[in-house]
């Protein structure tokens, strides 16, 4: 993470934060390979699937690659520091500007027939599809 935690300015974010931002939605392979990718998306709406904390967790537990689990950790840490400053389901305003949120799959909102809910891939797809659907503006898939 860059910058220090002083240097941090968190705040719950506006309820119309969403207007006119491109909305990033992270997979955990984007979080795993730059664990400040948050930092680097200025301006925008970053959302991050329910799926891809769960699968950072396990990695934090039972990956081999020490590295990945030092990466997987460092992200979890942010987003458990983020998590102290509002409400990630809600959404929290970054410094860079940027809106980090959580995004929790909905199994009574609409999602492709030919995804499966029990694989996290899927899952994280179809949470994806749900919160393009939601949006007006560019959606792009990290």
């Amino acid at each position: 993470m860059s910058g220090n935690r002083a240097d941090m300015a968190i705040r719950p974010a506006p309820e119309t934060t969403t207007e006119h931002r491109v909305t990033y939605i992270l997979d955990t392979n984007a979080i795993l390979y730059n664990p400040d990718v948050v930092h680097d998306l200025a301006d925008a709406e970053i959302v991050i699937p329910q799926v891809v904390l769960q699968e950072l967790d396990k990695i934090k537990l039972t990956s081999n690659d020490r590295d990945l689990r030092f990466r997987a950790r460092r992200a979890s840490r942010f987003l458990f520091d983020l998590a102290e400053q509002g409400s990630l389901t809600d959404g929290v305003v970054l410094p860079n500007g940027s809106v980090v949120r959580i995004a929790v799959f909905d199994p009574h909102k609409n999602y492709p027939d030919n995804l499966s809910i029990k694989n996290s891939d899927d899952k994280i797809v179809a949470i994806a599809y749900q919160v393009v659907s939601e949006r007006d503006g560019e959606c792009v898939l990290v």
